[in-house]
């Protein structure tokens, strides 16, 4: 006897169904709003893209290249679930669209959380040489580890981190005697660090050593590990 294409008739009929179910979706969303997909469902409304959108109406308005805010992120009905899909998302709440403007400018527990964030070769005055640092949070205990190396050698400090009013992110080493810092003021410049082969994002970064050792840097941070994502 030859060699079977391995049919399973209960499995073709259930995939036959399962077709036919998101065909009727489909031609149900054609009058009415209809929902696809199971665990990340969407609504659709196809008959509002019938009738006609007024797409310069819904655009948002500009700032030389920054974008506000969509005026109706259902797009008219078209997605009327913002829980499933909001075009308006902001999680860094930095009042644009983080759909439309690819980066973000204000830190936020969702940006930290899950990633290795790295600077090489950050040059100090007064740290005897330049460092090479990266950072991991956890974001339940508003905590961070910060390992560090250079020339000299390497160790590790720990702290606490805190979201400033402004999004900046506020660095405070438990050990008040630490050699290495005392605090860390850091601010995104998404326009300072353009993506390649890792996220980068263009940073400022104040450090303290001492009441009267403060220094201020410009240079990129790398994000490494799982990407909470260009939105």
């Amino acid at each position: 006897m030859g060699p079977t294409c391995g049919y399973d008739k209960a499995l073709t009929l259930a995939t036959i169904d399962e077709i036919k179910g998101q065909l009727q979706t489909a031609k149900t969303s054609l009058d009415a709003p209809a929902t696809f997909g199971v665990s990340n469902p969407v609504t659709f409304d196809f008959s509002k893209l019938f009738a006609g959108l007024d797409l310069r109406s819904m655009a948002p308005d500009y700032t030389g290249e920054v974008p506000g805010m969509l005026p109706d992120p259902t797009f008219a009905g078209l997605l009327p679930d913002t829980t499933q899909i909001n075009l308006n998302q902001d999680l860094d709440g930095d009042g644009h669209p983080d759909l439309l403007y690819r980066h973000y400018t204000n830190f936020f527990d969702g940006f930290l959380d899950g990633s290795v964030y790295g600077c090489t070769n950050m040059i100090l005055t007064g740290w005897s040489s330049d460092i090479n640092w990266d950072l991991t949070f956890d974001t339940a205990n508003h905590s961070f580890t910060f390992g560090w190396s250079n020339y000299l050698g390497s160790g590790t400090e720990t702290g606490f981190y805190e979201i400033q009013q402004d999004g900046s992110l506020l660095l405070t080493n438990d050990n008040q005697n630490s050699t290495v810092f005392e605090k860390i003021e850091i601010k995104i410049h998404p326009e300072w660090g353009p993506k390649t082969y890792a996220p980068q994002y263009g940073i400022e970064a104040t450090l303290t050593k001492t009441a009267n050792l403060s220094q201020t840097v410009e240079t990129v941070w790398i994000e490494y590990g799982p990407y909470l994502g260009t939105p």
